[in-house]
């Protein structure tokens, strides 16, 4: 796989497929690692079932999308930056509905 995020696809489509992703709510972020003080999360509101690597919004350990990058980043990038900013030793948060 090329980098995180067809991974993350991977991983968002088998907690929809589980019920623990509704259509449109929980999240899924992972720390790059190529660039640590980065993340790739969810976009905000997106289909879980159907996402794509292009979707996935790169957001600073401030839960600010990088400049330059497309998309909107889940409501809750802030939780998972402050928790990836926090524990250095943690490479992905994921928050269920």
């Amino acid at each position: 796989m090329s980098d995180a995020r067809e991974e993350m696809c991977h991983v968002v489509e088998e907690l929809y497929r589980l019920g623990l992703f509704t259509a449109t709510g929980g999240n899924l972020s992972v720390r790059d690692s190529v660039r640590p003080e980065t993340a790739w999360i969810t976009p905000r509101a997106a289909f879980k079932g159907a996402l794509t690597p292009a979707r996935m919004v790169r957001i600073d350990l401030q839960g600010e999308r990088v400049a330059g990058e497309q998309g909107v980043p889940s409501s809750e990038a802030k939780i998972h930056a402050a928790l990836l900013a926090a524990r250095p030793d943690v490479q992905a948060v994921v928050h269920c509905h």
